[in-house]
């Protein structure tokens, strides 16, 4: 069994020296306690993130599935819901620059 030192030699450690270092202890204790808070509650806005981009590529992937299978009018509707806005104009020559913005739940989804 140890033993600790502090109890080999008594004399060398009064209490106020043990009572300084126990809460210096403590305050290691509390600070790394609340670092492990932050660190979980990190985690679980990390797995909120990881389970809404899921959710969001199964619905992309299930609108891609749809559309190689739907009619037209479902098609547009599938179209609708993703892109936000068409900008067009007139290029050089005879060309024409065409931006497409998409919707910015799919937008934030392809960034990744």
């Amino acid at each position: 069994m140890l033993i600790p030192k502090s109890l080999m030699h008594p004399e060398k450690y009064s209490v106020e020296v043990i009572s300084k270092r126990l809460f210096v202890a403590k305050k290691k204790i509390e600070k790394q306690t609340k670092k492990l808070e932050e660190l979980n509650e990190q985690r679980k806005i990390q797995a909120r993130k990881k389970k809404t981009i899921r959710q969001k590529y199964e619905k992309l992937k299930s609108m891609a599935e749809q559309f190689d299978v739907a009619d037209v009018d479902h098609n547009k509707m599938i179209v609708l819901d993703l892109i936000e806005k068409i900008y067009a104009g007139k290029g050089t020559g005879n060309s024409y620059d065409v931006q497409v913005q998409l919707n910015e739940e799919y937008s934030e989804l392809i960034s990744l």
